[in-house]
């Protein structure tokens, strides 16, 4: 009798340590297998991304000395990275390559500035399309059409111009011009809870000027 409650209790804790352990995401327990984390760059990957119903952009195979090391597709947005994987271990899992490249549908709703804290902000044309970013930031967004394209480096020296001007169409939809499509105007709904200075900076490049249905912004954000 003894001896079954042993083996009942030794059970249950080791379901306790399994839960706790592999419940923890990127905590304890972590994968640290870089397939896990970034996918390599599959050639169903890159079919889907041909494939896909929204403009998909890459820098082709190589850029700056780096290769495309990671690909990903979903519903909700596409990714290429370059470079390799930053350090890996156990706790915290692996570090993303250097470079990422994210091509999104739809702009982010609601519509927030990219720091979403400094109000200084650099709004800027290059290629048709409209630039956002924040002063020694090595992050960036392009608005072109209804979509969004985001940027992500921690490559010096290189510069936000290089990345956009070597851009490229992976897919048909996204086209085969050198100029992207100009950015459509926001809808008035992405502006609700959005702090009034970036709502007022926002409106001024791509609109939309009068929003009567909804709040503009919040003062507490």
């Amino acid at each position: 009798m003894n001896g079954n409650r042993s083996t009942l209790c030794a059970a249950l804790l080791t379901g306790l340590a399994v839960l706790l352990l592999g419940g923890c995401g990127f905590g304890y327990g972590a994968s640290t297998n870089p397939r896990d984390q970034f996918p390599p760059p599959s050639a169903k990957t890159l079919d889907a991304m041909e494939r896909a119903p929204f403009p998909v952009y890459w820098l082709g195979r190589h850029f700056h000395g780096m290769a495309l090391s990671s690909a990903e597709i979903d519903s909700e947005q596409a990714i290429v990275r370059y470079g390799p994987l930053g350090r890996c271990d156990w706790f915290d899992g692996c570090g993303a390559p250097p470079l990422s490249i994210f091509s999104r549908p739809h702009t982010e709703d609601p519509f927030l500035p990219p720091s979403r804290h400094s109000k200084r902000v650099c709004w800027r044309h290059l290629r048709g399309a409209a630039v956002l970013t924040c002063h020694e930031s090595n992050e960036f967004f392009l608005y072109s059409g209804r979509g969004e394209i985001g940027v992500m480096f921690e490559v010096e020296p290189l510069t936000s111009s290089e990345v956009i001007n070597a851009l490229r169409p992976l897919n048909p939809v996204a086209g085969s011009s050198r100029l992207l499509p100009p950015p459509a105007p926001l809808e008035c709904r992405q502006f609700r809870g959005v702090v009034r200075w970036f709502v007022v900076f926002a409106q001024r490049h791509f609109g939309p000027r009068h929003c009567a249905r909804y709040p503009l912004y919040s003062k507490t954000r």
